[in-house]
């Protein structure tokens, strides 16, 4: 996807400044990645999450380098993956998100208060990634089975699924595109000042922007936001296979981690008897 592309080309300029002591990429040995990714976890304090995807784009990286003769063998060849440990998925509390929708619906008496309240609503009510966001053009949104509105989303790996859009998000769609200007870009979510394709950091911009308005109890992100769509789905006894769908999880057991959460709110709930 391109927001792969983009955070594999930063890890990759990243490793470049570390490795132009040693002469480039072709004169890498393991030694120098070992201390590269020390680096990473002691001095730039990432964790294994982060760490793994670096190791990932370098694998890539040296595979073609091979592939193409540029190098003998990969430096990578003997590094894995760090362990992860697990832990829950972080996430607004019913309350925070309806003081959330609340707030942003306030907004819309300004074109780009109804562009904040349509990009907040459509990232709770449809559980989408960031890049599947600002990917959406105009034509993704169209009337589905029974006439209610479906969007087109294409995910990872150009996979594409149909999620349902709820009342709630097609209000909010619904006011931000009688505010959107003409332009010539297909996007669904434009900036009002350039006309062109909103940017992830834009989004993310916004939301920072919220949660310091709001004084939120974790920091507003759009993963922040499909986690709670994912959550609160559990929550309501949602099927798991269907919010796998929802979210358009290639694996059942990377949404198996919800679940726990559920468990864990039954565990309180039990907890509170006398």
């Amino acid at each position: 996807s391109p927001g792969t592309i983009t955070e594999y080309t930063r890890d990759l300029r990243l490793f470049a400044e570390a490795m132009s002591p040693y002469g480039g990429f072709q004169e890498v040995r393991p030694a120098q990645v070992s201390t590269f990714l020390r680096l990473l976890k002691e001095e730039r304090g990432l964790g294994p999450r982060s760490v793994n995807r670096k190791i990932a784009a370098l694998k890539s990286f040296y595979r073609w380098m091979f592939a193409k003769g540029y190098v003998d063998q990969s430096p990578m060849e003997a590094f894995r993956s760090l362990k992860v440990p697990e832990s829950l998925p972080i996430y607004l509390s019913q309350a925070e998100a309806t003081r959330l929708l609340a707030y942003t619906r306030a907004l819309c008496n300004s074109p780009r208060g109804r562009q904040i309240h349509a990009i907040v609503s459509m990232l709770y009510y449809t559980g989408m990634r960031v890049s599947e966001l600002i990917g959406l053009n105009l034509q993704d949104i169209r009337p589905g089975e029974g006439g209610r509105p479906v969007i087109r989303v294409r995910g990872k790996g150009n996979k594409e699924r149909l999620v349902p859009l709820p009342p709630g998000a097609e209000e909010a769609y619904r006011l931000y595109l009688e505010a959107r200007p003409e332009a010539l870009s297909p996007a669904a979510f434009i900036s009002l000042r350039t006309r062109e394709r909103l940017r992830r950091q834009d989004v993310n911009h916004i939301l920072k922007r919220l949660a310091r308005a709001l004084k939120l109890s974790c920091r507003l992100s759009p993963h922040k936001l499909r986690h709670t769509f994912a959550s609160h789905l559990i929550q309501a006894d949602v099927d798991v296979t269907i919010v796998a769908d929802l979210l358009g999880h290639a694996s059942l057991n990377t949404t198996r981690v919800y679940v726990h959460i559920r468990m864990r709110d039954r565990e309180r709930a039990v907890a509170a008897l006398p």
